[in-house]
């Protein structure tokens, strides 16, 4: 993701001395769109690179909303999960797992042959 980041900044930061260069060297250039009448090169190729910029935005914004909807169902399947495991907690409340370490002596009280 840090490679995307930086090449999205490449990309922006190239296009931004392109823009600059061309509106230096050529600050009459005109370009004729329909209903707009001419405007400036360097506004046409802005807003055209603003369009891309909204475009990926659109995916960013379906991607967190899909990541999210992921959350939430994983959430609501751990949630479920656990409901189940006090449920048979309170069941079976002798069932109770009790860790045992190998090379430990056994706690009183408990048989000493298992």
């Amino acid at each position: 993701m840090r490679l995307v980041h930086w090449l999205s900044f490449a990309i922006l930061v190239s296009f931004s001395l392109a823009a600059l260069f061309h509106h230096y060297s050529q600050p009459d250039a005109r370009v004729a769109l329909w209903g707009l009448g001419s405007l400036p090169v360097v506004w046409v190729a802005g807003g055209a690179f603003a369009l891309g910029f909204l475009a990926g935005g659109v995916y960013a914004l379906a991607w967190w909303l899909r990541a999210l909807q992921a959350s939430r169902t994983y959430r609501k399947e751990i949630a479920r999960l656990q409901a189940e495991i006090e449920a048979l907690k309170a069941r079976h409340p002798e069932d109770e797992e009790v860790p045992r370490i190998p090379d430990r002596d056994l706690p009183l009280g408990e048989d000493a042959g298992a």
